[in-house]
């Protein structure tokens, strides 16, 4: 910025829910998602600025109808906003989200909030350069397009600007306004017209007696083919107009004498954009990566039965690691077994966990042990249970399972070893 601070959307931690559509003409997935391509080069340069990324896709819905459509309300909307807690709780990564029906076969219908039930699986920076599609001639353009506007601004500003403030005054300015040929459109039947009132009274008579023509009437026919014909014709010139914009502006921005005069380099042999820089790394940066790694290293056997429950249980669906909101409902209510820290709390174990396991998985089943020595045996096998129940919500694979075995060995051991020097010291005192 001007005063020299340095903006860069990597050093959001909170997660950022991207939600496009295919149906949008105006920002499409490949455009709403190419910032993630443009900031990280690969899933390593993700998870060492610890950003949580979630997207989700519609298949037809308009631009529009993102913000205001009523279906879209009461689907994803509403399913990002009652699920918040869960994508709070995301470890870092790039996830995409999807919204499935609620169905009466569908298990555990009791966990889902609403109708749908939302799940979030991974996804690579590949998976989103596969939607993005990178284009080196389409950066070419639209860096030739930013050079020309800006000469067009300076120009504005050094030779038009000066003139224009000295000619223009408040009243016009209030006046050229309200003569808008948009305004005008409008208020030349605001309520302000004399015939308007009149006009009101006969829609209000109508609403009064109004009833509905039947399906055979040759006039509500007559209104049917009409409508679908101007939707075809607002449609075949949207087509039309949008190919020809697109033409002319290929054509004018792409023309290499033009491109040559907004001074770009020459195209690259690899084909990638030889103007589009990739977000520099800082020293400081890998430093602070290098120092976390080392801090979750000294705290791999750091924690009780609630962070040795939740390591257990990621490290089963590490591979799957698909997660939905009946999962995460029965994980928050077994957390609220085991502590009451509060669901904030919850979180943090959780992104913590799923740190050390990226980190070294072998490294940190290994220490679970020491983590349960302190734990009563009941409620290390209460906790067994609850992991067994909630690694089930969903099928595991062959790998899945014999993980499942793996930790819940562990913790019947736990249980077992604790278990013992409890009745030789009663067996002592007898």
């Amino acid at each position: 910025m001007s005063d020299g601070v340095r903006l860069d959307l990597r050093n959001i931690r909170s997660p950022i829910v991207v939600f496009c559509s295919y149906g949008d003409n105006i920002t499409p997935p490949p455009q709403a998602l190419g910032w993630i391509t443009d900031l990280y080069r690969d899933d390593a340069d993700l998870f060492g600025h610890d950003q949580t990324i979630v997207y989700a896709t519609h298949d037809n819905i308009g631009h529009l109808g993102i913000f205001v459509s009523s279906s879209t309300g009461r689907k994803e909307h509403r399913e990002f906003v009652s699920n918040i807690d869960l994508i709070d709780m995301l470890p870092s990564g790039l996830y995409e989200a999807h919204m499935g029906a609620k169905i009466e076969a569908t298990p555990n219908a009791d966990l889902v909030d609403g109708d749908h039930v939302l799940s979030i699986s991974p996804r690579s920076i590949d998976d989103v350069r596969a939607i993005v599609q990178p284009d080196a001639e389409s950066d070419r353009r639209f860096a030739t397009a930013a050079y020309v506007s800006n000469f067009n601004l300076g120009l504005y500003r050094s030779c038009v600007q000066p003139w224009l403030r000295m000619c223009v005054t408040p009243w016009s300015a209030d006046l050229a306004s309200k003569f808008h040929p948009l305004r005008i459109s409008y208020e030349s039947w605001s309520d302000r017209h004399p015939l308007a009132s009149s006009v009101a009274q006969a829609a209000q008579k109508v609403r009064e007696s109004r009833k509905t023509a039947p399906a055979d009437n040759p006039f509500w026919q007559m209104q049917g083919v009409v409508s679908d014909s101007v939707v075809a014709s607002l449609n075949c010139y949207r087509d039309i107009r949008d190919a020809a914009v697109e033409q002319l502006f290929e054509a004018i921005y792409g023309a290499p004498w033009l491109q040559a005069l907004a001074g770009l380099p020459q195209q690259r042999d690899d084909g990638r954009s030889a103007i589009s820089e990739e977000p520099g790394d800082a020293d400081a940066r890998h430093a602070a990566i290098a120092a976390e790694h080392e801090r979750l290293r000294h705290s791999m056997s750091t924690g009780g039965l609630i962070e040795a429950s939740v390591r257990a249980l990621l490290f089963v669906r590490r591979t799957h690691r698909e997660a939905d909101e009946r999962g995460f409902n029965l994980a928050r209510a077994m957390a609220g077994k085991l502590s009451d820290r509060g669901i904030l709390s919850f979180k943090q174990v959780v992104r913590e966990q799923a740190k050390l396991l990226r980190l070294d998985a072998d490294a940190a089943i290994d220490a679970l042990p020491g983590m349960l020595s302190g734990a009563p045996p009941a409620e290390v096998r209460n906790a067994a249970r609850d992991i067994d129940k909630l690694s089930t919500t969903l099928p595991l694979d062959e790998h899945e399972r014999v993980d499942l075995a793996r930790v819940l060995t562990i913790f019947e051991s736990a249980a077992t070893t604790r278990s013992a020097p409890r009745a030789n010291a009663r067996q002592q005192v007898k």
